[in-house]
Formats: C-alpha cells, structure tokens, sequence
C-alpha cells in the first residue's frame, strides 16, 4: 500500500512537471511572454480577493459568536471595572481590523492590474500623513487615559469601610483569612505553620504543639550527636591501639 502511495505521488510529480512544459511551449508558440496576464485572469484574481474577504469575515464573526464570552463572570467591583477596560480594547481592535482589511482587500481587486491605466505617482502628501498620524495618536490617548484611571483606582487606596483580607498563594491555591468582629487579625508567625495550622495562628496549643515538635527534634539530634561521639571514641581508641603496636 505504501509503494502504491509513493508511485502515486511521482506520478504525480511527473504529470505536473509535464504540464508546465507544454504551457511554456504553448506560450512560447502563441508568442506570449511567461509575465504576461490576461484580463480575465486580472479580473478573476480580483473577485477571488473579495471572495477570501467575506469567507475571512465570517469566520472572523463566528469565533467571536462562538468564543467571544470567554471571560468567567467578574468576582469583584475591580473585576468589573477590568472586563470594561478589556471590552472596550476589543470594540477598538475589532473596529481597526475590519476598517483596515476591507481597506485592503477592496483595493486590492478596484485597483487590480489593467495595462490601459497608468499609477498616479505622488511622494507625499501631508493630509495622509496627518490623518493616519493624528488618528491612532488620539485612539491610544484615551486607550492609555482610561487604562490608567482603572488601574489607578484598582491600586489605589482602599476606602475607610473596605473589609481587610489577607491572601496566602501557593501553587494552585489562594487562602484567604478574614479578621475577627472587632476587625483585627490574630497574631500569626511563620515557625508555627503546621499541616493543621497552615497559616501560623497563634494560639496556647500551637505553641505548645511547637514546643513539643522542636523538643522531639531535640532528642533526635542529641541522639544523632551521641552515636556519632561514640563512633568517634571508637575511631580514636583504634588510632590508640594502632599506634602504641608500632611502637614497639
């Protein structure tokens, strides 16, 4: 089956190679030249233009009808704040990308190639120059003016009545701890983190679970220490023993 498939497409490779001798025989017979177009297939190429365009938009539309939701609903009045600040880049960019493309591709198949017309040739023109700089400057102006004031008020002081939350990351992970009644979080330190106190909270039995687990640490160090002072004793009375053979 595989050699069948690789006959196929040398085959294939032939035939094609073939046929574009007999078109440049063809065009040297008809004494055409091989950069020589048609009007037809101007036109023809043109309209394909438009064809891609309207094929482009509508796919274009239908992933932004598919897929535009993709945000999950904001968790707070900052995440509000936020997804406005995203929907109102994407009306922007939506807006420059059909307004540029249809540019493009309309251009494209109006000014197609026709040997009866000739380009009008200008260097410079200060009217382009000042609407397509003049334009995006003022678009990103208040691009940045409305970015900033959302990010200035997303990091800017909370207000007198905002409830205080601590947040401790870990991988895959948000903790979140919230302050008493009286609006105050408990002491916390680090070494009394435990797999029953990941926080640190400090209380009288996480301390005393603390002091309990240095104590055992305690006991196995002196542990460790001792057996290691034995062996040294034991390397040293060797030592002892082999040097008092030697002499004699």
């Amino acid at each position: 089956m595989q050699l069948l498939i690789l006959l196929v497409v040398i085959v294939g490779i032939v035939a094609l190679g073939q046929l574009a001798k007999v078109y440049e025989l063809s065009s040297r017979l008809s004494g055409r030249r091989e950069e020589d177009i048609s009007h037809a297939d101007t036109r023809l190429n043109a309209n394909l233009w438009l064809v891609f365009m309207f094929g482009f938009f509508a796919s274009v539309v239908y992933l932004y009808v598919v897929y535009g939701d993709y945000a999950p609903p904001p968790a707070s009045e900052h995440g509000v704040q936020l997804d406005w600040l995203m929907s109102f880049n994407i009306w922007i960019i939506t807006a420059v990308f059909f307004l540029v493309n249809t540019l493009l591709f309309v251009f494209a198949w109006k000014y197609a190639y026709d040997k009866d017309r000739k380009a009008t040739f200008f260097p410079h023109d200060n009217r382009l120059e000042l609407i397509w700089t003049v334009i995006p400057s003022i678009v990103l102006a208040v691009i940045i003016i409305y970015g900033l004031q959302t990010w200035n008020v997303m990091t800017g002081d909370a207000s007198a009545d905002a409830l205080r939350v601590e947040l401790y990351s870990k991988q895959f992970d948000w903790t979140a701890r919230y302050p008493g009644k009286d609006g105050e979080f408990g002491q916390s330190n680090y070494n009394l983190i435990t797999p029953m106190n990941p926080m640190g909270i400090i209380t009288s039995e996480g301390v005393e679970d603390a002091m309990a687990d240095i104590e055992k640490q305690i006991a196995v160090l002196e542990k460790d220490l001792s057996m290691e002072k034995g062996l040294l004793l034991a390397e040293r009375a060797r030592l002892t023993a082999s040097l008092a053979s030697d002499d004699h």
